[in-house]
């Protein structure tokens, strides 16, 4: 299954077409660009959502480092079990603040709901929310953990 990245600033859909399939799980991922670009750092600050405890990601089941670019979202494997999931992830930039965002959906991708500018409503119909990294500065690095039961 694939999944449009979508840039939340625009509104606009990429070329680049992603699907994280994890084996029993399959996490449907989008990324998006701020308007605003920032200066490289090496860290972000946490996001209030996803924001895990050492032990929490110490007991997980997979982890997936994520790289995130303009306009792409490069995961370094497409699988993992279900259960405790740990994304490492990396905005590469170079240009934009970037957010990820894990849904579950059985949606096609051409199915996702969007908003009059095109924009994934990340609320809508068919869609559950799972967590997300969110401005994740130029050169930042963040990890989130979510419990990902099998599905996709």
């Amino acid at each position: 299954m694939d999944s449009n990245i979508y840039d939340k600033a625009t509104g606009r859909g990429r070329g680049t077409v992603l699907a994280l399939a994890l084996s029993g799980v399959a996490a449907l991922v989008l990324a998006s660009c701020s308007s605003s670009a920032s200066s490289p750092s090496s860290a972000s600050s946490p996001s209030s959502a996803s924001s895990p405890s050492s032990a929490a990601a110490s007991a997980a089941t997979g982890s997936i480092s994520v790289t995130l670019t303009e306009w792409a979202v490069i995961p370094d494997k497409a699988s993992t079990p279900s259960g405790n999931v740990t994304f490492a992830v990396t905005n590469a930039g170079p240009n934009f603040k970037h957010e990820f965002v894990v849904i579950k959906t059985d949606l096609d991708p051409a199915a996702l709901p969007v908003d009059a500018t095109g924009k994934v409503d990340e609320a809508g119909a068919g869609i559950n929310f799972i967590g997300e990294v969110e401005e994740l500065e130029v050169g930042g690095t963040q990890t989130a953990s979510f419990d990902l039961a099998a599905g996709n």
